[in-house]
């Protein structure tokens, strides 16, 4: 026999919270996993699980795909400076353990589908100005100083 705890209603509206799409906005973002995988075109990518937080500090996991095809190359060369990865832009190649652990800023939109049901994606990655020791540097994240 299978045996589990009733649900509540605090089970339900947590439940709906986890599935709630975020706003379009941009958000901070960290990257929690990547991994080196071949797209079903037969393209090398890099598939990254991205840890997001709302502005109610909830935090909901987004994947991204990083893919050498000529459209989507803008998102390769901003998702590296936005890291702190330009060396490895300018090298032509990184591996997906350059990523883990990194974070910056993510533009994030509802993806519109009727087959899968709508779902955020990133669009792009925020270019920050980078800092003499080659670490992301926002100024947004400095308002106190002003």
């Amino acid at each position: 026999m299978f045996s589990f705890r009733p649900i509540t209603e605090t089970d339900q509206q947590l439940e709906q919270m986890r599935f709630k799409l975020l706003e379009p906005d941009t958000y901070d973002f960290v990257v929690e996993k990547a991994t080196s995988e071949v797209s079903k075109s037969g393209n090398q990518m890099i598939k990254l699980v991205l840890k997001i937080w709302d502005k109610e500090g909830r935090e909901v996991t987004i994947f991204d795909y990083l893919v050498d095809i000529d459209y989507m190359r803008y998102k390769i060369k901003h998702f590296c400076e936005a890291v702190g990865l330009s060396d490895k832009l300018a090298a032509g190649s990184f591996n997906e353990s350059d990523c883990e652990g990194k974070g910056g800023k993510a533009v994030i939109v509802i993806q519109k589908s009727k087959k899968y049901g709508d779902r955020n994606s990133v669009s792009d990655y925020l270019v920050s100005t980078v800092a003499k020791n080659d670490e992301p540097f926002f100024d947004d994240d400095l308002q106190f100083l002003k």
